[in-house]
């Protein structure tokens, strides 16, 4: 006790003592740090990890160490206070351990607690819908690698082959793209309320319910062609072949492809269409929410099953190792759900609030979560077991994830 209190006492900041009560950075009653304050981080990238420093400027101390705690190797050590170290190369999948030290005037020592980086080839956006913003978070789920410069957007896809992001934001009547890095590429402001968005191999699908229509824009972002005799369309998958499906709010589904733009009406029935998902034979999944249920229909509109009981579905991802599996996240019991292609529940993720998007890497070993009751994005192994968690966001609605082939 009395050498906590001697450390207290000399880690006093260069400008000067004060009479606030538990101002000390190191005082577990510190509202802002409660005693572990957050001067390093590790950001894990592919490969890599990404270190950086900033501590206050405090008498008595004499050095500053960065030590790998998986090696006990000393990765800087010098008078400077604040810095950057890029920790590279590194095995992908394996958690790295780092760990600031500070050493005193008087010959002894502070060490702070160790933080956690695994370096990995994931590259996970998020939009956070009370803050407006989009970030993407390190592979990890550990921290956040950076944020676009845009504020408010309705929604955001993935392209799975590298990791750039389409962006539509809906009141300003624009859509964005930006390369895996974070780079803007392009912007086409011709769609007055794009809403739904869908990426594909060589080509973009905007949907716009104001104007009624689905637009289909090159890579390079420019208008090659327009379905507009549709009401209201809200949703967009994924179809046979090159084609798509597109949901409407009136309750019917559409398939268009970029041959012919007309839309061909499939099906209708449906009341509330919230999300849908494809099938590996080319149908879709579809979920109805004033229904309550969940359709499962076939590449030529035929309804094959229905899942009824389902209220308050936010969402459906495929999943890509059981056959016609599909992941549901329901917001009345709040769990994430593994449904097979009859509708039994095969696994459920524990431990969720108020879940939203769910998205997975392409073999199936990892699960991400959006999850604004926790206001956290949570990722987990497939056998259910909680990897890591991003806690500091506000309200994350969408989770999508992209793991590039080299």
């Amino acid at each position: 006790m009395r050498m906590l209190i001697l450390f207290l006492v000399l880690l006093m900041p260069i400008t000067g003592c004060s009479t606030r009560s538990h101002e000390n950075p190191l005082d577990p009653e510190n509202k802002t740090t409660e005693g572990n304050p957050q001067w390093l981080t590790a950001v894990a990238q592919n490969e890599s990890v990404a270190l950086s420093w900033s501590v206050p400027a405090f008498r008595d101390v004499s050095e500053f160490v960065l030590r790998d705690l998986v090696t006990e190797d000393i990765l800087f050590r010098g008078e400077s206070g604040s810095g950057n170290f890029l920790h590279a190369p590194l095995p992908n999948g394996l958690t790295q351990s780092y760990r600031l030290e500070l050493k005193l005037t008087d010959g002894t020592e502070q060490l702070f607690p160790e933080v956690l980086a695994e370096p990995g080839p994931a590259v996970p956006w998020v939009l956070d819908s009370a803050s407006g913003q989009v970030l993407q978070l390190a592979p990890d789920a550990r921290a956040v690698a950076f944020a676009l410069d845009v504020r408010d957007p309705i929604s955001i896809r993935t392209d799975p082959a590298d990791g750039s992001l389409l962006v539509a934001d809906f009141f300003r009547g624009r859509v964005s793209y930006y390369t895996s890095g974070g780079e803007l590429v392009w912007e086409n402001e011709t769609l007055p309320r794009p809403r739904a968005i869908l990426v594909e191999s060589n080509r973009f699908w905007v949907a716009d319910p104001v104007e009624n229509r689905v637009v289909e824009l090159d890579r390079g972002g420019a208008v090659v062609g327009a379905s507009d005799s549709l009401d209201i369309p809200l949703l967009l998958s994924q179809g046979p072949g090159e084609s798509i499906w597109v949901a409407e709010q009136t309750g019917r589904l559409y398939q268009v492809s970029p041959a012919d733009r007309s839309p061909q009406f499939i099906v209708e029935g449906f009341e509330s269409p919230v999300a849908m998902a494809p099938r590996p034979n080319g149908g879709v999944w579809l979920a109805d929410a004033l229904l309550e249920q969940i359709l499962k229909v076939d590449p030529d509109g035929t309804v094959a099953q229905i899942f009824p009981n389902l209220p308050a579905i936010a969402s459906l991802t495929p999943d890509p190792v059981v056959t016609d599996g599909v992941w549901i996240s329901d917001r009345t019991n709040n769990t994430v759900s593994l449904l097979d292609g009859n509708g039994t529940v095969l696994q459920s993720l524990p431990g969720l609030a108020a879940p939203s998007r769910v998205s997975l890497s392409p073999d199936g070993s990892e699960i991400w979560v959006a999850d604004p009751g926790l206001r956290s994005v949570l990722r987990f192994a497939r056998n259910g077991t909680l990897i890591s968690e991003y806690d500091r966001l506000t309200s994350p609605i969408i989770i999508d994830l992209a793991f590039p082939t080299p």
